[in-house]
């Protein structure tokens, strides 16, 4: 497939980096770019602190979560 008479099509790959590229440079501050392909990219033009992935989650936050909200483990469950 051609783009035009010269120029193959660009790939999804292609198209998905040139968005990151285009809205990170436009965003300098945010971290990570989310895509329209559910995936999540490291912004090139990011100068700041590291910042983790923002699908990783920490376990003692997780079990904190569970605590504050007074719901039972699975142990616990009288069934």
């Amino acid at each position: 497939m051609y783009y035009n008479d010269y120029e193959p099509a660009p790939t999804l790959a292609e198209i998905v980096e040139h968005d990151v590229r285009f809205r990170g440079e436009r965003n300098p501050k945010q971290a990570w770019i989310g895509t329209n392909y559910d995936t999540w990219h490291p912004n090139p033009f990011y100068d700041g602190e590291p910042v983790p992935h923002p699908e990783d989650h920490d376990q003692f936050e997780d079990e904190q979560l569970v605590l504050n909200l007074g719901l039972r483990g699975a142990d616990e469950i009288p069934f």
